[in-house]
């Protein structure tokens, strides 16, 4: 799905800074993708970009409304629906026990290591 050039690529969509909610040197990434069965879904990166061995695991907590509002300049469709799952495409796990998505579109993701990642699918 990544390296599909029928979806515009991937962009930043929230970025942890001195001061803000989310972890300094977190990021989350999204990019539209369609999976193989034609659908369209979001496939994320979560980021913590923690350089010390010390900084421990990071909570990432973020709303993707914005970015599903974008959808329409995108040329897709924007979401209406609620988010119905969410897959580990590293651990090949759907519904990971570390992911929440509220039906409003907040993602939260619990204990991303330093220097760690999680990449998901949702559908």
């Amino acid at each position: 799905h990544h390296q599909s050039t029928a979806t515009p690529p991937g962009r930043l969509v929230a970025s942890g800074k001195a001061g803000s909610d989310m972890c300094v040197g977190c990021q989350v990434w999204a990019r539209d993708v369609r999976t193989d069965a034609g659908d369209d879904a979001t496939l994320l990166v979560v980021v913590n970009w923690g350089a010390s061995r010390d900084q421990h695991a990071e909570d990432i907590s973020f709303d993707l409304a914005s970015y599903y509002q974008g959808r329409a300049q995108r040329g897709l469709e924007g979401r209406s629906e609620a988010i119905a799952g969410v897959e580990d495409l590293w651990a090949h796990v759907d519904a990971p026990a570390n992911v929440e998505v509220s039906a409003e579109g907040v993602v939260a993701v619990s204990q991303v290591p330093a220097g760690g990642c999680e990449i998901l699918l949702l559908s």
